[in-house]
Order: C-alpha cells, then sequence, then structure tokens
C-alpha cells in the first residue's frame, strides 16, 4: 500500500473508488492498494496517513476506513457494498466466511447474514484470535473475550 497527502489540485492522475473527502474535516490521504497483478486501487480518506487496512477475498477488496468498511468488485472497479462503522477501523480479519473488524473502541462481525458489533469504553490495545474465541487487551488493562462461530 501507498500513502501520500491528497492533493487535489494535483488530480489528474487520481481516479479513486472511494472518496471520503467529502465527509471528513482534517487533511484528505490518498492510499494506494495494490493486488497481486500490480492493478492499483485508489481510496481518498483521512486516516492522518495511518495505512487503511484491508484484505483480499476472491474478487473483492475489503478495506477499512475511520467510518466504514467496503467492499470493493476488483473487475468492475466499484464499492458493492458499504458498511458504517462506529470507530477508526485498525485491522480486518478473517474466519471462514466472517469479516472481523477490529476498530478502535468496537468490534464488528460481518457475514452475509448481517453485522453484529461490540462497542466498548476503552481503546482496545491488541486482540488474539483462537479457536472461535477473541480475546481483546484494553488500555485500562482489562482484557475482554468474545465467543463467535465462523460461518462454514
Amino acid at each position: 500500500m501507498k500513502c501520500e497527502r491528497f492533493n487535489p489540485y494535483d488530480s489528474a492522475k487520481v481516479e479513486p473508488i472511494v472518496d471520503e473527502s467529502a465527509r471528513i474535516r482534517s487533511p484528505a490521504y490518498l492510499y494506494t492498494v495494490f493486488d497481486e497483478s500490480s492493478r492499483s486501487y485508489q481510496i481518498i480518506s483521512d486516516n492522518c496517513g495511518i495505512m487503511l487496512p484491508y484484505i483480499f477475498r476472491d474478487e473483492t477488496l475489503i478495506i477499512g476506513t475511520s467510518s466504514c468498511i467496503y467492499y470493493i468488485d476488483t473487475q468492475e472497479r466499484k464499492v458493492i457494498k458499504q458498511i458504517e462503522i462506529p470507530s477508526l477501523c485498525m485491522d480486518i480479519c478473517t474466519d471462514n466466511d466472517l469479516i472481523i473488524a477490529i476498530c478502535e473502541t468496537d468490534i464488528i462481525f460481518i457475514s452475509e447474514h448481517g453485522k453484529t458489533e461490540y462497542n466498548f469504553d476503552d481503546v482496545i490495545n491488541e486482540y488474539t484470535l483462537n479457536n472461535g474465541c477473541l480475546t481483546l487487551s484494553l488500555t485500562d488493562g482489562t482484557r475482554k473475550c468474545i465467543k463467535y462461530i465462523g460461518d462454514k
């Protein structure tokens, strides 16, 4: 992934699939994600220059920003699904067909049946996935365990 401060006056070479610049107050950044064939996908978001978490699943790029999880069809190069999230997405994991978005203060499990959200009053420092259990460590020192069953 490549990241650079977005300059709207030099946008002739920019063809973003996702452009969040109209909804953010902080400076926009241009993120460019490359797939295994070196095709690029451009996203304009804020995230203060922090790399956006993403994964490729089949023909879909799944990428998290500070406000949404986007599913992007890599063949048609367009957003096919957009899921609002309550806080900055820090990482995206998978367990079978289940997508797990680790956000700053939230966890979101996304399946073909919908999403399940867990909100915490503190920042998530680290996490581990192990046998259907997501264990979190929060900034205040507490640990939480969320049991889940991935879609089979």
